[in-house]
């Protein structure tokens, strides 16, 4: 049950002069050369909870971390997004003692930017304004891929604030399937568990639906008495998809404490990312011997009940399947993806 060898190749552009555009690639300030003197390649991991970043040496060492707000612009406002993607390598420079200039080059995985360039451009400017003169912006689920697969050929699902999949074949195919956002369903992610939770536990509270321990868990995680009193912190908010999503972890707490209800929650939470990953599987018509899984996000790595039910799924769906725990994480991809737009052979210890 091996999958074929091979590593999945990274587009990069010869220099940021050329009229192509888009992301997987490398831009080059100046002549174009780039600027050997630095060691420190930056990676950013920006979500739809919050941004979090490391400075990595030469040879995939941390040299320091750091963690900033949302930085998805499709659920915040831009302004914000790009301020806590600044902030956060910000944050780095500070640690690190070095100037934009001095870095070899920032490798971002973005929600919020697609396979097709859409959102990278704001990214781009922002980076380059702050003074970087090497960067590559991805989507989020291409440093995800990177890092759950080390590289590899696969499949792999990303079940966080909200939920995407993404494939690339050996001969270098790519598709995507989900990652349309809270509006149109982002199924199996956190916030779709969330809704679910809410929608469980207000039922429940009119007395439209079977008793469950999410009433009082939600009511724990609120600060309030009554449920009732949850509308206003809901409706008030002006980060609303981050505090439903924070409700999967109210989902997994009454899970494990045996509540029925939200148990059932979970196991469809894992069955929706396992019928994305199908999707991305019969797209790319991956051989069954062929075909390596992993996963990404916190909903998936951190709720056993999501992640038990995903790989069942799937290992009765496609029983040839190689289905593996994440490698590295996105952030360790992002580096990958800088090493091999860099030329450098990265560091897979």
């Amino acid at each position: 049950m091996k999958c074929s060898q091979g590593e999945v190749p990274c587009p990069i552009a010869e220099n940021a002069d050329s009229n192509v555009t888009g992301q997987n690639r490398l831009f080059r300030n100046g002549s174009g050369s780039l600027d050997r003197r630095g060691t420190i390649v930056i990676g950013l991991d920006g979500g739809g909870t919050r941004t979090r970043g490391v400075a990595f040496g030469r040879n995939g060492e941390r040299i320091a971390e750091a963690e900033s707000g949302a930085s998805n612009h499709l659920v915040i406002e831009s302004r914000n997004a790009l301020a806590s993607l600044l902030d956060c390598v910000e944050q780095l420079l500070r640690q690190c003692k070095v100037s934009a200039g001095a870095v070899e080059l920032v490798s971002a995985g973005l929600a919020g930017v697609d396979l097709d360039g859409e959102g990278l451009a704001e990214a781009q400017q922002a980076l380059r304004r702050k003074g970087f003169k090497n960067y590559c912006v991805n989507a989020d689920i291409v440093t995800a891929h990177a890092g759950a697969l080390g590289g590899l050929p696969g499949v792999v699902a990303v079940g966080g604030t909200g939920s995407a999949f993404f494939g690339v074949t050996a001969d270098g195919r790519r598709a995507k399937a989900g990652g349309w956002g809270p509006a149109f369903g982002d199924e199996g992610s956190a916030f779709w568990i969330g809704r679910q939770v809410l929608q469980a536990a207000s039922s429940a509270y009119d007395g439209r639906a079977e008793d469950t321990l999410l009433v009082q868990l939600v009511c724990e995680a609120f600060k309030v008495n009554d449920f009732s009193e949850i509308l206003h912190g809901i409706y008030r908010s002006n980060k609303q998809a981050s505090l439903i999503a924070s409700l999967a972890r109210t989902a997994d707490s009454a899970a494990q404490a045996g509540d029925a209800v939200a148990w059932k929650i979970l196991e469809q939470a894992g069955d929706e990312l396992a019928r994305g990953t199908s999707a991305i599987l019969r797209v790319l018509n991956f051989a069954p011997s062929s075909s390596r899984i992993s996963w990404e996000g916190a909903v998936i790595r951190n709720s056993t009940v999501v992640r038990d039910r995903f790989c069942a799924t799937l290992a009765t769906s496609f029983p040839a399947a190689l289905i593996t725990p994440p490698r590295f994480d996105p952030l360790y991809g992002a580096y990958l993806i800088g090493c091999k737009s860099l030329g450098w052979e990265p560091r897979l210890a």
